[in-house]
């Protein structure tokens, strides 16, 4: 993570004065069933998906690269009146910390090496029975406006189940984007671009029509 990139993603999100994401459909879908505990989103954005695993019991923690995205998810946070932390942590680099029985990354878009690097780290944090689950978008949902460097962010889900391991990946599919959800999360890593455009890829826009979803248990 570069200077200008924490500086891009800190405007952005203090242009969003009144953000109040929705956690993602996926999210809901994908933990219906689970009991809660500690989880954590990494690239938490401005907190929609920690918020509301927090409404549902769980002990959420989200971090971010963003100062502002930080900010905004305590605010929300409070808003909402459930107890979650937020921290501000680079998900290239920085350590997790303790043991989680959910582990989430929505739309994190890091270059391959960062990103193996943040699977790994994830996958020795989690707790026994622990479930960790990868939302990206996926590079076949590729449309003639999407640009060439955005898409070498992009994944699939074979590339991701490889660089997790030591888990049992127990879903690992592509989607359809009518099947998904809106989400809290944002690029990261990578060159920076026109800032309206990289925003509305943000948005679920700018020629995604495609989502990788890789979910993994710890035995």
């Amino acid at each position: 993570m570069t200077t200008d990139q924490r500086d891009f993603w800190n405007e952005v999100w203090s242009e969003s004065v009144d953000a109040h994401p929705e956690p993602d459909q996926l999210l809901i879908e994908k933990t219906q069933n689970l009991k809660p505990g500690k989880a954590l989103d990494i690239g938490c954005g401005v907190g929609g998906n920690v918020v509301w695993l927090a409404s549902q019991g769980w002990n959420a923690t989200g971090i971010d690269f963003s100062d502002a995205a930080i900010k905004h998810g305590r605010s929300l946070a409070a808003k909402m009146g459930v107890e979650a932390e937020f921290l501000l942590a680079d998900a290239a680099n920085d350590k997790i910390h303790g043991e989680y029985d959910l582990i989430t990354m929505f739309y994190l878009h890091l270059p391959s090496d960062d990103r193996a690097r943040m699977l790994a780290e994830a996958s020795k944090s989690l707790a026994a029975g622990g479930t960790l689950l990868f939302v990206g978008h996926d590079e076949s949902g590729a449309t003639p406006e999407s640009s060439e460097d955005r898409v070498a962010r992009w994944t699939n889900p074979q590339e991701v189940a490889a660089e997790i391991q030591g888990l049992v990946i127990e879903e690992a599919t592509v989607l359809d984007e009518n099947t998904g959800g809106s989400h809290g999360s944002h690029m990261q890593g990578g060159h920076l671009h026109n800032r309206a455009t990289e925003h509305d890829e943000h948005q679920h826009q700018a020629g995604h029509t495609r989502t990788t979803l890789v979910r993994a248990v710890k035995q």
